[in-house]
């Protein structure tokens, strides 16, 4: 432990304590000697500044808003300008010796313009391929005017920051010698905390249950898990699917299980805090990670392995590079077709899903799991402070 603290700041456009991996990471930054404080984003009713157990959290007055293009631009710049100010007067009180970025923007990163002039090193944690998103998501080719732009940024961003942290690999030139790969793994510790603590742990055995959790946009693809369901009910009656989570896309979800009636099949449970998830997904027979974009690694993957339970995944090209067809059932991604038919592999082969499920857990705990991923995590900080 460190006699003198040294003092970090973490920005992140979202929400804290909801965001989950901020936690994690708060955490261990704590346990190994650094005062930490965080510039978020806030919601409604939420305090600027409050101290949240032991950490200064300092929210920019910007709430989240689903919208067409031009919304997130306003909030992606009116962020990033209300988080200079509010970094520079923090900073010129209380000296930061790293700021972490976490994205996304890439361009938040040069929101720490003037620490940086000051003394301050500076860590882009990429959790997002932001180019390739935003082609995904508005059907925008990769040479088109705004994709050029946002990858010019992102070799910008990557070239200011002193070091830069990836969830997962990336191919480009300019993340050589400088970039971390840190896969976005649950703290053990926090996620298996209250395992059988919550009502009716344990698994339904009248039923075979899927589940699948996540924020609901688009491009997480739970609209496939629901058009699969229909494609499987006559032949398995006692199939049924849990739907975890809140978020932008939640009524079309809904409205399309109304549609496709599958409302006595499929449930959705809303938000369930982080403390309590475990116990949730530890009673279904199988996990669904349903991701469209080729180029996420989502951390519920990284969940459903630590817990043990068999995975159908879609072939996103990131996650294949992690795992192979003897760990994880693959199906053909955006095809919800090849997903019924993983399914009925899974209910028909379950012994066999399950053996793959423990040799996947194996291999997490000896390469993946947050311990060991926490001192990859912790040694950028330590290099920094040399």
């Amino acid at each position: 432990m460190m006699k003198n603290k040294p003092r970090v700041c973490i920005i992140r456009q979202f929400y804290f304590p909801q965001e989950v991996h901020l936690r994690r990471d708060v955490k261990a930054l704590m346990n190994a000697g650094f005062s930490v404080d965080i510039i978020c984003a806030r919601e409604s009713k939420e305090k600027f500044h409050e101290v949240w157990m032991g950490i200064n959290v300092y929210r920019i007055p910007l709430t989240h808003k689903r919208g067409k293009p031009l919304r997130y631009i306003y909030e992606y710049f009116s962020f990033f300008v209300l988080c200079s100010i509010v970094l520079s007067v923090l900073h010129l009180k209380k000296r930061y010796r790293i700021i972490e970025v976490d994205t996304m923007p890439d361009f938040l990163v040069f929101s720490t313009i003037v620490p940086r002039v000051l003394g301050a090193r500076i860590i882009l944690y990429q959790f997002e391929n932001m180019p390739i998103l935003f082609a995904e998501k508005y059907d925008l080719r990769k040479n088109s005017p705004i994709i050029i732009t946002l990858k010019a940024i992102e070799r910008l961003a990557v070239a200011y920051a002193d070091k830069v942290i990836l969830t997962h690999h990336r191919s480009e030139q300019y993340f050589l010698n400088k970039s971390t790969l840190v896969p976005n793994v649950p703290d053990e510790e926090m996620f298996l905390r209250n395992i059988g603590e919550c009502k009716n742990t344990g698994k339904n055995t009248s039923a075979f249950l899927i589940v699948t959790h996540s924020t609901f946009t688009q491009t997480y693809g739970i609209q496939n898990i629901i058009k699969a369901i229909p494609l499987l009910k006559e032949k398995y009656p006692f199939l049924r699917c849990e739907i975890i989570g809140t978020g932008e896309y939640y009524e079309e979800l809904v409205e399309l299980s109304r549609n496709l009636g599958t409302d006595s099949l499929i449930r959705f449970k809303g938000y369930i805090p982080f403390e309590e998830l475990a116990s949730h997904l530890l009673k279904a027979d199988v996990g669904v990670v349903s991701i469209l974009s080729d180029y996420l690694l989502p951390n519920k993957l990284f969940e459903y392995i630590c817990l043990g339970i068999p995975v159908i995944c879609s072939d996103a090209r990131v996650i294949k590079l992690f795992f192979g067809r003897d760990e994880i059932l693959f199906y053909k991604r955006d095809d919800y077709n090849t997903l019924a038919s993983a399914i009925e592999w899974v209910i028909n082969n379950y012994a066999q899903a399950l053996v793959m499920a423990k040799m996947l857990k194996r291999r997490y705990q000896n390469e993946f799991c947050w311990q060991k991923m926490k001192y990859k995590y912790l040694n950028i900080y330590w290099e920094l402070i040399k």
